[in-house]
């Protein structure tokens, strides 16, 4: 029995030996543990590698987020090899990292040297690849920082105290030196707070695109952009991607004038290629909707490839608001692939009493003529009285007065859009007054609705 005894007691302090022997497992943090964590504590975090820096010298910084959008964390000068870069610590790889927490000009990061322990691990999680929307919480992004992030804002003026800083001529944007070959700087508002951008170069070079787009970026320029929320005494992101942000038709309509805007459509009726520029009517693939292109600079060929009708494109350029005409100047474009189709002429007929909602739209109405009067002395009134022209010969514009019987809608047949030899034009000369016709046509502004009539047919 002592023999029996004394066996178990010999197995049982073999059995504690070994548990003392083995090191307990070291807890993760959650994000929020990390952020409240004070500089020098230990700490352990796990995240996958969602972007790097450019490998230098043995050392790698790497942005790590977690499968939680809005959480990440950033790792300063993480040693290893070119080979471990490349093959080991790739995008997309989890890790578990532990060291000493550091926290400089308010970033809070794990630099290289404090790193501990490092180690691919296994794991059932997937990455959050969509960033986190913070465009509505600018005033709160400390709870976010180092997140995978993305903003839809405005550019607004650079301005910098650094000497050594150079505003680009477009003022959009700013860099070290007199050339930009490194990093860029840019600042984006809601109109109330200003948020200091940052393109790293280290992070996103030079050849990239999101480096080209930034240096094309214009003042008051409304802009989605992408990046890391990196701190540096208060937020400063490096940015990741940037897109000009296309403006819907109720959202170029609000925008103020001087903007610079983005809009996409349809390109649907163009006046005539003058001195290297064009003017033209966009309509995008919903009814009552379209944009007004001012003089947009292009060559003879552009014209008539690019800018043929039915093609879809991109147009960029100034917001400018003209005798109460919202349309774009100092514009450029690109075409751009769609599935989209453009929309049918809207019927607003039931609705003159009420256009601005519509400026710009293709539409259609069918309504009654009426008697062409005008104060203006330039002005001769044809014989029929249903339409009048400026100076003595009908060579030019022609003018006409729509009514329902309580609201009336002054036409133009603009020459530059419908030239004398159109169907259309001929037919305003055939008017008179009481005629009841269709017109189709294009919501241009003058001082109030003055539509572009593009094809106008009798009904009675």
């Amino acid at each position: 029995m002592k023999k029996i005894l004394a066996i178990f007691c010999a197995l049982f302090l073999m059995i504690s030996l070994s548990s003392c022997d083995k090191k307990e497992n070291v807890k993760t943090m959650a994000y929020a543990e990390f952020m409240a964590a004070e500089a020098g504590d230990q700490v352990v975090v796990e995240g996958f590698i969602a972007a790097k820096q450019s490998w230098w010298s043995n050392k790698v910084t790497m942005y790590l987020t977690t499968d939680v959008a809005g959480e990440g964390y950033f790792i300063y000068e993480f040693a290893c090899t070119e080979t471990e870069n490349k093959d080991v610590y790739k995008i997309g790889t989890y890790i578990h990292i532990e060291g000493t927490k550091s926290i400089f000009a308010g970033e809070h990061e794990i630099m290289g040297s404090n790193i501990t322990k490092a180690e691919v691990v296994s794991t059932n999680k997937f990455m959050a690849t969509s960033p986190i929307d913070l465009t509505n919480k600018l005033g709160q992004l400390s709870k976010y920082q180092n997140s995978f992030f993305t903003m839809t804002l405005k550019v607004k003026e650079f301005v910098s105290t650094d000497a050594n800083t150079t505003v680009a001529e477009s003022k959009a944007y700013g860099y070290k030196g007199p050339t930009p070959t490194d990093d860029l700087y840019f600042t984006l508002t809601n109109g109330t707070i200003d948020i200091a951008c940052c393109i790293e170069s280290y992070l996103t070079s030079t050849d990239t695109e999101v480096y080209k787009t930034v240096m094309e970026l214009a003042v008051n320029q409304t802009v989605t952009v992408q990046g890391y929320l990196y701190f540096w005494n208060d937020a400063n992101p490096h940015i990741t991607a940037v897109q000009p942000s296309i403006l819907n038709y109720s959202e170029f309509m609000e925008v103020p004038q001087g903007d610079f805007v983005s809009v996409e459509g349809f390109v649907s009726a163009k006046q005539a290629w003058w001195q290297g520029a064009v003017v033209f009517y966009l309509t995008t693939e919903k009814a009552g909707e379209g944009f007004f292109v001012y003089s947009l600079s292009c060559t003879q060929e552009e014209n008539g490839t690019d800018l043929t009708i039915g093609n879809y494109i991109r147009v960029q350029g100034t917001k400018t608001i003209y005798a109460e005409e919202h349309e774009i100047t100092n514009a450029t474009y690109s075409l751009v692939p769609t599935s989209k189709t453009p929309s049918a002429a809207i019927d607003l007929t039931d609705k003159i009493a009420d256009l601005s909602t519509y400026q710009n739209a293709y539409f259609t109405l069918t309504l009654t003529v009426k008697e062409y009067t005008t104060t203006d002395a330039n002005t001769t009134i044809a014989d029929s009285k249903a339409y009048g022209y400026k100076g003595d010969t009908q060579t030019d514009d022609l003018y006409f007065t729509l009514t329902d019987g309580t609201t009336d809608v002054a036409c133009c047949i603009e020459s530059y859009l419908t030239s004398s030899s159109t169907d259309v034009y001929k037919a305003v000369q055939g008017l008179t007054i009481g005629d009841k016709v269709t017109v189709t046509g294009y919501l241009y502004w003058w001082n109030g609705a003055n539509p572009h009539i593009v094809s106008l047919k009798k009904v009675n």
